[in-house]
């Protein structure tokens, strides 16, 4: 690993698509409504491309036009549980940006 040349040098979607296609066993798939891909998803919202929602800085992003995404959204609804991913003030000062990017969003979103 580490070689761009090798086919799987970074395990990502990319390397599970390819797994997914060339298995036999049998694949529960959702289509891309299931992952919040296109409007009215209802599984999972993925967060695709960077900066990862655990990344940003909501309310900076807010001011330069760009709102939370349903993915930011779902991503800070459960860092409380089942695993606390952040001391009670980091979700609460987590919780409060996405508040704030939110409001902001609908002025200066597009």
């Amino acid at each position: 690993m580490g070689d761009p040349a090798h086919p799987f040098d970074t395990p990502d979607q990319d390397a599970l698509n390819v797994a997914a296609m060339y298995t036999r066993q049998p694949l529960s798939t959702l289509g891309r409504a299931g992952m919040d891909f296109i409007p009215g998803g209802w599984t999972m919202a993925h967060a695709i491309g960077r900066p990862k929602p655990w990344e940003k800085n909501l309310v900076w992003q807010a001011l330069r036009g760009r709102r939370p995404s349903s993915a930011d959204r779902q991503y800070y609804s459960n860092i409380a549980a089942p695993i606390a991913l952040y001391s009670r003030f980091g979700i609460a000062r987590r919780r409060a940006g996405l508040l704030i990017a939110a409001a902001l969003g609908r002025y200066l979103g597009s």
